[in-house]
């Protein structure tokens, strides 16, 4: 396989590439969701929170 040719990885939040006859694989660090209600797109390595069901972070000290 020719260096810097995609390799193919089940896993859909790993990029994946041959270097110097070495497979090279980065990941995707998904952003943490404060909603309640997640899916995860088919095809997508991160969650999504669904339309209008996010909840906003509260923060624990009152003004």
């Amino acid at each position: 396989m020719p260096s810097g040719e995609t390799v193919p990885d089940d896993n859909l939040c790993a990029s994946c590439t041959c270097q110097k006859g070495e497979v090279t694989c980065t990941y995707t660090t998904c952003t943490a969701l404060t909603c309640k209600d997640q899916y995860r797109p088919h095809g997508e390595c991160c969650a999504k929170c669904r339309e209008g069901m996010c909840d906003l972070l509260q923060s624990s000290v009152n003004a």
